[in-house]
């Protein structure tokens, strides 16, 4: 086992290395930059990897592969909002459950057009239990161009009903 995690030290230092060397256009001091980098980043993805890896929960990505008909868009509905994360494809906006969207009668509010990054859940062994850790992105055609939404409008105020700061 010490052999194992020894050269999964070495492999993880090579990556941070190699990654520094990639970004060096945006770092200051790329010398000791790839330590600070294989400190922060690399060696917590290896520990989540390692802790997945052995865990007796099961983890799942998302996909709809078995779902979609080759050449056929997913349809998207309005009661989808909630389970994932949707970017409107014109505005680049995120599409909120409080967005203000045309609906079809059936619910339908566009197409998926491809998922942007995927989901990861856990369930338990029995497979009953199911946590969402990261709602899939997914890039989203409206049908109908997104509206404004719709801001509260707070406080009663005097300057709404004689437009002073007293109310006559």
């Amino acid at each position: 086992m010490e052999a194992f995690v020894e050269e999964q030290s070495r492999q993880a230092e090579a990556l941070a290395q190699d990654l520094c060397s990639t970004l060096s256009a945006m770092l200051r001091n790329t010398r000791e930059d790839w330590k600070e980098l294989h400190k922060q980043i690399i060696l917590p993805a290896i520990r989540l990897a390692n802790a997945i890896r052995v865990s007796t929960t099961d983890y799942q990505l998302f996909s709809r592969l078995f779902a979609k008909t080759h050449g056929q868009p997913h349809i998207i509905h309005r009661n989808e909002i909630q389970h994932y994360q949707m970017v409107d494809n014109t505005t680049h906006k995120i599409i909120r459950p409080d967005s203000n969207l045309k609906t079809a009668d059936d619910g339908r509010i566009g197409e998926e057009m491809f998922i942007v990054s995927r989901g990861m859940f856990r369930s338990h062994q029995d497979g009953v239990d199911r946590v969402v850790l990261c709602k899939p992105t997914l890039l989203v055609k409206l049908d109908e161009r997104m509206g404004k939404r719709i801001k509260a409008l707070g406080a009663w105020t005097p300057s709404w009903f004689s437009g002073g700061d007293e109310i006559s």
